[in-house]
C-alpha cells in the first residue's frame, strides 16, 4: 500500500493552543446559560459543568494534564449568571 493511498486521512494542520481554549471556555458559558434556564444555581451549573470536564479530560485517557481553564470554570459560571440574572 502507497503512502499516498490513504492522504486523507492524515490531519494537515498546526495545533493552536488559544483556539482550542477559546473553543472550551464560549462551550462553558454556553453550558452555564443552558443551565441557568433550566434553573439550574450556580453551584449546580459548577458541579455539572466541572464533572462534565473531568469525564472529557479523564487524566486516564488524556495523555497531558489537564488544561488550566477547567480550574476557572466558577468564574466563567459567575460571570454569566451576573450577566444573565435580573437586577432590581
Amino acid at each position: 500500500m502507497a503512502k499516498s493511498d490513504f492522504d486523507w486521512m492524515t490531519v494537515h494542520h498546526r495545533p493552536n493552543p488559544a483556539a482550542f481554549e477559546a473553543q472550551y471556555v464560549a462551550e462553558i458559558r454556553e453550558r452555564a446559560r443552558l443551565l441557568f434556564n433550566l434553573g439550574y444555581g450556580p453551584a449546580q451549573a459548577a458541579t455539572t459543568i466541572s464533572s462534565a470536564l473531568a469525564w472529557e479530560f479523564d487524566v486516564k485517557v488524556w495523555p497531558r494534564t489537564r488544561p488550566a481553564f477547567t480550574t476557572e470554570v466558577r468564574a466563567h459560571i459567575d460571570a454569566v449568571y451576573a450577566r444573565l440574572t435580573p437586577k432590581g
